[in-house]
């Protein structure tokens, strides 16, 4: 068991996912953790991954068994969400079974319950408790981390907010405004007057009604804004199955 500060990256600290909401996977709780390249930090976590690694497997890690401790690059290389800025960092990848939800926490050891607050957002440090041994699940085998606490630190890591939530401007761009400025007043708009009476014109014929449009994507639970939303800040429809925040079209 060890105890580190890191970024965090992602995180689905208060319910439980499915890796990309396959039915046949296990819920799981997670949370992935950035460490920047030289963090004297990467030695001790490396010194547990070693220790897991010569427990489980004998000191050296099968072909295609999998790795809770990687380089950012061979990881994620090849995704869509793939950022060449984070290269040299060291990803930690932890989870907690469904039925052993992690303790979150803020730094006054306090239970955190809101899933929104600003301190779990995606590039925040946190302190980790995390420990790693072998797993056999599903066929798949490898040296996992498992999840047992995250409190808060409310500092913004090197890397900014890393949070995918569009943002202010994106969400409400086409939005009319009032009638004055913002903090402003100004007297309303007078009614505009009747138009006067006149001879009806004939009613125009109706025209067909038009076929129904087809149904429009469908986001998961996972996705925190429209599907209009994401796209007006830059998503595509690839990234939003990626992440999990629209289903395939095959299933829509």
């Amino acid at each position: 068991m060890a105890v580190i500060k890191g970024i965090l990256s992602f995180n689905d600290l208060f319910v439980p996912k499915r890796i990309n909401n396959n039915p046949g996977s296990a819920a799981k709780f997670q949370a992935v953790i950035l460490l920047p390249p030289g963090d004297p930090q990467i030695q001790q976590i490396e010194q547990e991954y070693q220790l897991a690694l010569a427990e489980g497997f004998g000191g050296i890690l099968p072909h295609g068994a999998k790795s809770c401790w990687t380089l950012y690059e061979d990881r994620y290389r090849g995704k869509d969400y793939y950022d060449p800025k984070f290269n040299g960092c060291m990803v930690l990848s932890t989870t907690a079974a469904e039925d052993q939800p992690p303790h979150v926490v803020g730094a006054d050891r306090q239970p955190i319950t809101n899933k929104g607050a600003t301190e779990l957002q995606a590039g925040h440090y946190v302190w980790i408790n995390f420990s790693m041994s072998k797993y056999e699940q599903g066929g798949g085998t490898g040296i996992g981390g498992w999840l047992n606490g995250i409190m808060t630190t409310g500092e913004l890591g090197p890397f900014g907010s890393l949070s995918n939530k569009p943002s202010a401007e994106a969400m409400f761009a086409g939005v009319a405004g009032g009638p004055g400025p913002v903090g402003g007043s100004s007297a309303p708009a007078s009614p505009a007057a009747p138009a006067g009476p006149g001879p009806a014109a004939p009613a125009a014929p109706s025209a067909p009604a038009a076929p129904a449009a087809p149904a429009g994507p469908v986001m998961t639970d996972k996705a925190e804004f429209t599907y209009e939303q994401y796209i007006t800040a830059g998503w595509n429809d690839q990234q939003l199955i990626t992440n999990g925040l629209m289903m395939p079209v095959s299933f829509q």
